[in-house]
């Protein structure tokens, strides 16, 4: 199914080929062993959620936007919002080293949240659309 550009699709409109797809890169992406801490809470066809002892709460997605795959990590912590160390880490975990990611920082009329301390980090999985923002291409 054809989406407008830039426009997230809903699960339930993915053709089969895209389910499946979007399932395999769950399954290739989602942590299966975990650090000390860590427990993997649910599974669904394309996200699931895990929780540490230390108070982070993180749920992974791979959804497409405008037919390209993106995996999401949403994550948050109880009272507070989560500091640099903990965006480092969930971006490490869940996103990995070799990867770019993004916070995204909509526009108000597009902010949508379930939690009001919850952040988010997008990473484009078909190809890489980010500059290589090093000074002369980290020279």
């Amino acid at each position: 199914m054809s989406q407008p550009a830039g426009q997230k699709q809903a699960p339930s409109s993915y053709s089969e080929k895209e389910r499946y797809r979007v399932e395999e890169m769950a399954r290739e992406l989602f942590p299966r062993i975990l650090p000390p801490g860590w427990a993997r809470e649910n599974d669904f066809t394309n996200a699931a959620w895990f929780r540490s002892d230390f108070g982070l709460v993180v749920l992974c997605e791979v959804e497409l936007v405008a037919g390209e795959a993106w995996l999401h990590v949403s994550y948050s912590r109880r009272d507070e919002i989560s500091s640099y160390r903990d965006t480092a880490t969930v971006k490490r975990m869940f996103v990995g080293s070799a990867r770019k990611a993004v916070m995204v920082l909509p526009a108000e009329e597009e902010h949508v949240n379930i939690h009001p301390f919850c952040l988010h980090l997008y990473s484009p999985l078909d190809r890489d659309p980010l500059p290589d923002f090093r000074m002369n291409g980290g020279v």
